[in-house]
């Protein structure tokens, strides 16, 4: 691979990570942009949006390559973020070749979770546990709220390795987050349901895409802004709304 193609491979897979891992756009054209100088660009020209990008690259002689990329999947891996920042640094810094960015940038990639699946599990369960206090719940709603995270983040993984889409997987959580706490209530005639149920929810709030959509609108990228917002917005819509149809299905067949 010749230095104009590496540098351009490199610029795509920054991009791209920073764009599949929870970046916000403006971060992707901005890295883009000063990797793409510090690698010798003379110009740079990006344009990102949440599902894919677009590189323009002019070389010292004269040529100009453009590169044209579609977003494949979008979770969130801020580690990943940060690493491909710490590689545009050191390349701004000099030193370092194009072959050596590149390569860095595909181990990024290929790079699993920053944290064992473990212990992901259990931060999701002590979150909802956490908001179940938050919301009035007594060491009881605390304990359910935790079991029941548990099984509901096992269950969410598996349906996220079957290959189903995201509306499925939002949809099924607010399901869940709602009909756990209830059937519990109704059987065992224990826990805080309003509690238990906010606790399981929240961890579901698409908090991140509702942050990307505020930087993106208040820095003027409209487009951004409301592709990130429309993102918040169905997802929350999602999840309520398979609270809703948990919480009406369980009133009809046993209340």
């Amino acid at each position: 691979m010749d230095d104009q193609s590496c540098v351009m491979e490199a610029l795509r897979l920054a991009g791209s990570i920073i764009l599949e891992n929870g970046g916000e756009t403006y971060r992707v054209e901005d890295t883009v942009d000063r990797l793409g100088r510090a690698l010798g660009a003379v110009d740079v020209q990006s344009f990102s949006v949440p599902s894919g990008m677009f590189i323009t690259v002019s070389f010292p002689d004269g040529t100009s390559q453009t590169k044209i990329y579609r977003a494949h999947g979008r979770g969130i891996h801020l580690k990943k973020v940060d690493d491909v920042n710490r590689i545009s640094r050191l390349a701004a810094a000099g030193g370092v070749s194009p072959e050596e960015v590149l390569d860095a940038l595909r181990k990024i990639q290929s790079d699993g979770p920053a944290f064992h699946p473990a212990w992901r599990l259990f931060a999701n369960a002590a979150s909802s546990a956490g908001f179940a206090a938050m919301f009035g719940g007594n060491w009881l709603d605390l304990l359910l709220a935790f079991l029941s995270g548990v099984f509901i983040q096992l269950l969410l993984d598996a349906i996220d390795r079957s290959g189903a889409s995201r509306v499925i997987q939002s949809a099924v959580g607010g399901a869940l987050c709602t009909l756990l706490p209830l059937l519990i209530n109704h059987f065992a005639g224990v826990g805080l349901v309003d509690a238990i149920t906010g606790g399981l929810l929240m961890p579901l709030v698409p908090g991140l895409a509702m942050t990307n959509a505020v930087q993106d609108a208040m820095r003027g990228d409209v487009l951004s802004g409301v592709g990130h917002g429309m993102q918040a917005v169905l997802t929350a819509a999602l999840v309520a709304g398979g609270s809703v149809v948990a919480t009406r299905a369980v009133w009809t067949l046993l209340m």
